[in-house]
Order: structure tokens, then C-alpha cells, then sequence
């Protein structure tokens, strides 16, 4: 990763989207977006890839539930941040969840709690280097 980190943000209320951008920016990642639309985030995931990505669940065309997806798909971490509560939902499971309204702290603790998430263990990646060096030894 070179650079700032890229966090795509999907968020239909202009004033939280700015209040999102901006506590992000200023704790050091690029933003992608703003996107109000899930058609629009999935057009530009066509073509580009974030590192992270912040979601409300309830955008102006339906819920982001096809953005989560492609998120998971492609191995991206993603943070909810909104104030319906749709937790139970498979595409989300896992994700850590702000609760709207919160300061943009929280929203940057939770971008770390869900990088730390997706790295793999240490213990995993002791353990897969012993298996491949197990079939290389065979």
C-alpha cells in the first residue's frame, strides 16, 4: 500500500458523508466517494479497489447488502456505520458496526478493529509455512 490508505464511503446524508470524509482525511486515509448510491459504488468497485470501506445500510436506492457482498468477495474490510440495526443480515456479519450518531473517532477505531480482522494471525501464517515446507520436504 503506498500512500494514504483508501477507504470507499457510502453514506446518502450530505452532511454525515462530509463529517465522515473530513474525520477521515484528517486521520490520514483518501476517500473514495463519498457515494450515495449503491449503483454508483459498485460502478466505481469495477474499476478500482479501497483499501476499507465505510457503509450505511439504507442508501437511496435500496440497501448497500450487493456492495457488502463484492466487499467480502474481494477480501475488503468494511465498517457499518448507520442507524438501522440490520445486524442480523449475513452480508454484514462480523463487520464492526457504529451506531449513528457517533463521533468520528469511533468510525476510525473501527476501520482498525476491522484492518485487524482481515490480517491473518500469526499462528495461521506459522502454520501454513509449516505445511508448505511439509509438501516441499516430500
Amino acid at each position: 500500500m503506498t500512500g494514504s490508505p483508501l477507504v470507499l464511503v457510502l453514506e446518502d446524508e450530505t452532511m454525515i458523508a462530509m463529517m465522515v470524509e473530513d474525520e477521515l482525511v484528517d486521520a490520514g486515509y483518501a476517500v473514495a466517494g463519498p457515494f450515495p448510491t449503491c449503483g454508483r459504488a459498485l460502478s466505481w468497485l469495477s474499476t478500482n479497489t479501497p483499501e476499507f470501506a465505510v457503509l450505511d445500510t439504507h442508501l437511496q436506492d435500496g440497501s448497500c447488502q450487493d456492495v457488502a457482498l463484492e466487499l467480502r468477495r474481494r477480501g475488503i474490510p468494511f465498517v457499518m456505520y448507520s442507524g438501522a440495526i440490520d445486524t442480523d443480515k449475513a452480508e454484514f456479519a462480523g463487520a464492526p458496526w457504529v451506531t449513528k450518531p457517533a463521533p468520528g473517532n469511533a468510525i476510525i477505531a473501527a476501520l482498525k478493529k476491522a484492518n485487524v480482522k482481515a490480517q491473518p494471525s500469526i499462528e495461521n501464517l506459522l502454520a501454513f509455512s509449516g505445511e508448505a515446507a511439509s509438501i516441499r520436504d516430500s
